[in-house]
């Protein structure tokens, strides 16, 4: 349990900072789960697939605006 601690402040004291730089660090970490997630995904199922491209590209707007 003391390393979740350890690994909590650490998050805290250098991603964030500030509302600026948190926003960028939760956006580029969803952008790259859903990323692979949508590079995992064959295509087979076409609501699956429109869901990832949409999340992808919600978190990559987020990073545009943000920076």
């Amino acid at each position: 349990m003391d390393y979740f601690w350890i690994i909590v402040d650490y998050l805290k004291s250098n991603f964030f900072y500030d509302l600026r730089s948190s926003l960028i660090s939760i956006s580029f970490v969803l952008l790259l789960y859903f990323l692979n997630k949508l590079l995992k995904d064959k295509g087979e199922k076409i609501l699956k697939t429109v869901k990832y491209l949409v999340e992808t590209a919600m978190c990559f707007a987020i990073l545009i605006i943000v920076l």
